[in-house]
């Protein structure tokens, strides 16, 4: 999905970088904490801003969703990290 969105930007430069990055975000959403219902619903409806914005053609209102999408994943992941090495959330 992330890389569909950042195709249809036409804009080179974030392409190469998304390619360069989908695997590592693959890999650091690849845990099951990312698997309940709740993250997949709160992604979806992320998902489905974003996609209703640029159909719009709403640049702003894409940009806006996107990044407070890609926060909330940032700050699971954070929460996230501490468990996976063993330690407390």
């Amino acid at each position: 999905w992330h890389l569909a969105v950042v195709r249809a930007s036409g804009n080179q430069l974030f392409m190469s970088f998304m390619d360069a990055l989908s695997g590592a975000i693959h890999e650091a959403t690849d845990f099951e904490v990312f698997d309940s219902d709740d993250i997949r619903e709160d992604t979806l409806a992320a998902h489905l801003r974003v996609m209703r914005a640029i159909h719009r053609q709403d640049e702003e209102a894409a940009r806006r969703f996107m990044s407070g999408h890609v926060r909330s994943a940032a700050m699971i992941t954070m929460e996230t990290e501490p468990m996976l090495d063993g330690g407390a959330a």
